[in-house]
């Protein structure tokens, strides 16, 4: 237990101690990413050492801050559930994120690491300040804000009217007794359309576990596009807090001329539109794609925090080698920066 402005923090072994105010504070910060399902999920499929606080002001519950401990070599902490995670952050309510950087640098002192990656954080409060930490990465994050007055519900485009014209069309969501079939689909399309193995594809077993609790809590939102009864599309999004995050998909390259993923993202911000979503999130990455749907960007940073001597080290050879580029040294440097984050 350590204490400081006033909050109190401590270390948690068993999350059944603070799931009620964890399901709390992940519902307040609209992040499906913070939920202690996400994190309890990822947990059993990636590596690393986890390390759990609680951090609370009087007997209020302000923050929880899930970590990770991972490398030998180099010591590293994340935030539990990196990699796969779009958003992550300390676990509270965005009027509060100030707690949770000071609950977080708490936590850090309990923890030996040489760098601490936070990565990725939501944009708009002054992470870099909060935690004495350089910003080293910034993310796109594109976002449509709904507007309820002005939404427009009806719009269908012109290829999925020019689909519907030529052949039968049905998009239906998956239910609990077609879920694994729709998965194994999915799965089958994402690769179809990424000859390399992706992060998605290798991470497999975790998305489908995932699924799996995501639809028994109403939270999944897996969209298939049949067209004459076979699937040639397939959207993995979430619905949470009302928010709608759209996560993955696949199409049949074959379809690829017409449209059929695009299609049928346009048919689920639709749809979440019918149902009131308050905010349908793109998710990391700057596609074009996405800025036809978004009206805002709502940006992400990567911000490292050294721990030691080494990792002060280790954090300024990484940000003089992201200056200097001779060809030579870009196997090295890209494998650095792996390493360090």
């Amino acid at each position: 237990m350590i204490a400081g402005g006033g909050l109190l923090v401590e270390r948690v072994g068993d999350t059944d101690a603070i799931a009620g105010g964890w399901d709390d504070l992940a519902r307040a910060s609209r992040n499906i990413f913070s939920t202690r399902e996400w994190v309890g999920c990822w947990s059993r499929h990636f590596p690393g050492r986890i390390h759990l606080f609680a951090a609370r002001q009087g007997e209020r519950l302000v923050a929880v801050v899930p970590l990770v401990a991972t490398g030998s070599v180099a010591r590293l902490v994340h935030f539990a559930g990196h990699g796969p995670s779009d958003e992550l952050a300390p676990v509270t309510r965005p009027a509060e994120r100030a707690l949770g950087a000071r609950a977080l640098l708490l936590a850090l002192r309990r923890v030996p690491h040489d760098v601490f990656v936070g990565s990725p954080l939501p944009a708009g409060t002054d992470w870099g300040a909060l935690l004495h930490a350089a910003a080293v990465r910034h993310q796109s994050s594109p976002v449509l804000r709904v507007d309820a007055t002005r939404a427009d519900r009806s719009h269908v485009p012109k290829a999925e009217r020019a689909l519907r014209r030529d052949h039968q069309v049905v998009m239906r969501l998956s239910t609990d007794d077609v879920l694994e079939r729709d998965l194994d689909t999915l799965f089958a399309l994402h690769r179809a359309r990424w000859s390399d193995p992706s992060p998605f594809s290798r991470s497999e077993a975790f998305h489908r576990e995932f699924a799996r609790i995501a639809l028994a809590r109403q939270w999944l939102r897996l969209w298939m596009l049949e067209v004459d009864g076979r699937v040639v599309a397939a959207q993995h999004s979430f619905r949470f807090a009302g928010v709608e995050s759209f996560y993955q998909a696949g199409r049949d390259p074959a379809w690829a001329p017409a449209s059929v993923g695009r299609i049928l993202l346009a048919h689920a911000v639709r749809e979440a539109l019918a149902d009131q979503v308050e905010e349908y999130r793109l998710l990391r990455g700057g596609e074009a794609y996405k800025y036809g749907i978004a009206n805002e960007d709502a940006q992400l940073v990567t911000v490292a925090r050294a721990g030691s001597p080494v990792g002060a080290l280790g954090l300024l050879t990484m940000r003089a080698m992201s200056r200097w580029r001779p060809p030579m040294l870009l196997p090295l440097r890209r494998a650095f920066v792996r390493h360090w984050g």
